[in-house]
């Protein structure tokens, strides 16, 4: 990366806006979590048929709905295991049987240009500085870490505005490339890996998830293919060890971390180029960052909490 691209790449959201224009935890469809537009996603559309979801207070959960930005148009599903509020309780319930995931969200649509692969990015990007950041040393070792996993990745942790940022297609635990009508089913409970239509290393066969991350996580690789304007894409991504409905971090039985120590700002779900345009930019409020914004005492939190650094790793695990 150029000085100039990494200023761009690195840029912080805009910031979030005033508490004062979130609604009150018990209004929340889904509480204790609010899914909506992030602050800076005034670029992005969403539309849905419901009789009974207010859209001020949260998106749908359990069911997809769509979405439109000037670079993407198409679908999207989030799934939170453990939240008896989904729009589909039964079919969240069937998604996470016999599984480790505790979070779901697929992503479905299409481009509405070429987007090369190694310039679509997705992670964490914040305007605030971490409550509690990692040792400069532990720092570097995270960095070394994640750079074997993903080349590609830039972070910095320690900084005012912390990010961790790397390329879309070399992270996503499935990816699906169909042409239009052929795409699955985004409730669908298992979707499957279709590469082919990426062309060149992938076109004899269909690659698995490993080797495709592999490939197209590598800058090298990464810059000889592209997200075209034809196909339809699936992107499904979950996670078994950041639960949102508790907005904790659990690692094993024994150590939890509530999420609310590290940061005081919402998780987020965005993909963007390096140039710093957002194709999709969601948010997701839980009520204990909520008390901590507006000052109310936080009955969330709970008392388990360890207050350590924990180095989380992803887990594949189905």
């Amino acid at each position: 990366l150029t000085m100039a691209t990494a200023t761009v790449l690195n840029q912080p959201p805009s910031p979030l806006a005033p508490t004062a224009t979130l609604p009150r935890p018990a209004t929340w469809t889904h509480r204790p979590i609010l899914l909506r537009t992030a602050s800076s996603g005034e670029f992005q559309k969403v539309t849905y048929e419901s009789s009974t979801t207010n859209i001020n207070c949260g998106y749908p959960l359990g069911v997809p709905f769509n979405f439109e930005s000037d670079l993407f148009q198409g679908k999207i599903l989030f799934r939170v295991r453990g939240l008896g509020a989904s729009h589909d309780k039964q079919s969240d319930e069937d998604y996470f049987k016999g599984r480790k995931r505790v979070f779901q969200t697929v992503i479905q649509g299409k481009f509405k240009k070429e987007i090369p692969v190694r310039d679509l990015m997705f992670g964490m990007e914040s305007t605030k500085p971490l409550k509690a950041k990692p040792p400069v040393l532990i720092n570097k070792g995270i960095t070394a870490l994640l750079k074997k996993v993903s080349p590609d990745v830039e972070m910095d942790l320690l900084s005012d505005t912390p990010f961790v940022l790397t390329t879309f297609a070399g992270g996503a635990q499935t990816i699906r490339v169909d042409n239009p009508g052929c795409e699955p089913d985004i409730l669908s409970r298992d979707i499957q890996e279709e590469n082919r239509g990426f062309g060149q290393l992938f076109m004899k066969e269909n690659a698995s998830s490993a080797k495709r991350k592999k490939i197209l996580s590598n800058p090298k690789f990464a810059a000889d293919y592209v997200f075209n304007d034809v196909m339809v894409y699936t992107f499904d991504q979950y996670d078994d060890v950041f639960d949102l409905a508790k907005y904790k971090m659990k690692f094993g039985r024994v150590v939890s971390i509530g999420m609310d120590r590290v940061t005081d700002e919402p998780h987020q779900v965005f993909a963007k180029t390096r140039g710093g345009e957002y194709l999709w930019n969601f948010e997701i409020w839980h009520e204990r960052l909520y008390c901590k914004h507006c000052g109310e005492e936080n009955q969330a939190a709970d008392d388990d909490d360890q207050e350590i650094f924990v180095t989380p790793e992803t887990s594949d695990m189905k």
